[in-house]
């Protein structure tokens, strides 16, 4: 991290005088700010009370990472190759025909969904995919270990809502703002949290 990161990252901590959250709850809200250079984050990001310990869990046990578009998966393959070496999965990559009403997101994660249905969700962009894996996850098909949803919402709040009230272990935004620049630091702090924590735990063994 050069002076200028180090730099933005204080003004950031400047700002937030108030923070009333855990430290990795307030890694994660930082480190969207500082990618995205929007404060109103602070208030729009939700954590459920299990999230970060059902996500340290499932990255720790090598749980598949579903993504719905690929740079998300281009993004965070290198840092799982030097960690915890969990497999990523992309939507958009299903090799999968198109059918009338049904996104090629909505398909491929159907079909993930199929295989893997206790992995890490991650819907940064598609809405199509967000409302797909909500269904899923309402009919009891799936059971995700840590949904991170930041989908812009355009049109219904509806499950948006219902996954911030659900049982499922969620990390969203509560508001119609969203998309690749949040989900890629909120997957990249977590990842570099639990490894952190990882490492420590066995120099203390």
């Amino acid at each position: 991290m050069d002076s200028t990161d180090v730099e933005s990252l204080a003004i950031i901590d400047r700002a937030i005088s108030n923070n009333r959250f855990s430290p990795a709850h307030y890694e994660i809200i930082r480190q969207i700010i500082f990618r995205t250079a929007d404060f109103d984050y602070y208030s729009l990001l939700h954590l459920s009370e299990s999230a970060l310990h059902q996500g340290q869990i499932a990255l720790s046990n090598h749980k598949p990472i579903i993504v719905d578009v690929p740079s998300i998966q281009v993004e965070i393959a290198p840092l799982l190759y030097r960690t915890f070496l969990n497999p990523v999965y992309c939507c958009h990559n299903v090799n999968l025909k198109s059918k009338p009403g049904n996104s090629i997101y909505s398909l491929g994660l159907q079909a993930l969904a199929e295989k893997h249905p206790d992995a890490i969700y991650i819907v940064a962009e598609e809405q199509s995919a967000f409302n797909t894996l909500v269904q899923l996850i309402q009919k009891e098909v799936i059971k995700p270990s840590l949904v991170i949803a930041t989908a812009p919402v355009f049109t219904t709040h509806s499950n948006q809502e219902w996954l911030i009230n659900s049982f499922i272990p969620n990390i969203c935004l509560n508001g119609d703002k969203g998309g690749i620049s949040v989900a890629l630091p909120i997957i990249k702090s977590l990842i570099n949290l639990v490894w952190y924590e990882h490492q420590n735990t066995e120099v203390r063994n």
